[in-house]
């Protein structure tokens, strides 16, 4: 699997700002829009042996973000089925039968909305129903210029 390096930090976007959490990166995307900035990479297993030790402490949730986490289903699996604390998701919203199969799994999900696959993110919120999901939508940096 292609992981980066686990590490915690406080949310500085989303629903969740302010809350600490440790986060757990995917590497790999099926869109352009996605930002690659890790290096350090874990394996899978090594990944699920540090999840483990999370329920004693005071981190509030568990983030699996991107890349795109949905592109290695198995390993999201692995990781949110030992995970004693809340399994927060952020997507692009474009892998829907991925989500399907992983949803029980996933406490709060966090789709970061790109209008060029707005077809897509809408079948994807239709899947998402019972959970608590949040739409982000980043104006770009060029916007007022």
């Amino acid at each position: 699997m292609n992981l980066g390096k686990p590490y915690q930090s406080i949310v500085t976007t989303g629903p969740f700002i302010g809350d600490f959490m440790t986060f757990v990166p995917f590497i790999g995307s099926n869109t352009s829009t996605s930002i690659q900035k890790y290096t350090e990479t874990e394996t899978t297993e090594s990944v699920v042996q540090n999840i483990k030790k999370l329920s004693k402490s005071p981190i509030k949730g568990l983030y699996l973000t991107g890349g795109e986490p949905l592109l290695q289903p198995d390993a999201v699996l692995e990781i949110a089925s030992v995970c004693p604390i809340p399994v927060y998701l952020e997507t692009n919203g474009t892998l829907v039968q991925a989500m399907s199969d992983l949803q029980d799994l996933i406490s709060h999900i966090v789709v970061n909305y790109d209008p060029e696959f707005e077809r897509e993110i809408i079948e994807f919120l239709g899947e998402c129903k019972n959970k608590d999901t949040y739409i982000v939508y980043s104006i770009p940096a060029n916007f007022l210029f």
